[in-house]
């Protein structure tokens, strides 16, 4: 896929944050979700810096559609390294809790 070279090029990190924030602002679509999974091939330091981010739109993808979700959250588990990766699940589970309990209130 031509977005997991360009992300895997980008030492920056430049590209990648573009995504995660193009996929964040909106309830990601079809293409959207498959972009954020397509980036998490870029290296394990530019994925750390954003894993909050992908974890907000990770969650938001998963009300429209829970495979996806998933899709996302597996992706970017296999990118990231040990650290990444409970960091991750840290910030999914907190926003799943965030979002349970503004639906109860």
């Amino acid at each position: 896929c031509g977005l997991q070279a360009l992300v895997r090029a980008d030492g920056a990190g430049t590209v990648l944050k573009l995504v995660i924030e193009r996929a964040a602002a909106s309830s990601p679509s079809e293409g959207q979700t498959s972009c954020l999974v397509a980036a998490a091939a870029a290296p394990v330091g530019a994925l750390r810096q954003v894993v909050s981010s992908v974890a907000d739109a990770c969650v938001q993808a998963g009300v429209a559609d829970a495979d996806a979700a998933g899709s996302v959250a597996k992706a970017w588990a296999a990118g990231l390294d040990v650290e990444g990766t409970q960091e991750f699940l840290s910030a999914l589970v907190s926003r799943i809790e965030c979002g349970q309990a503004e639906q109860h209130s």
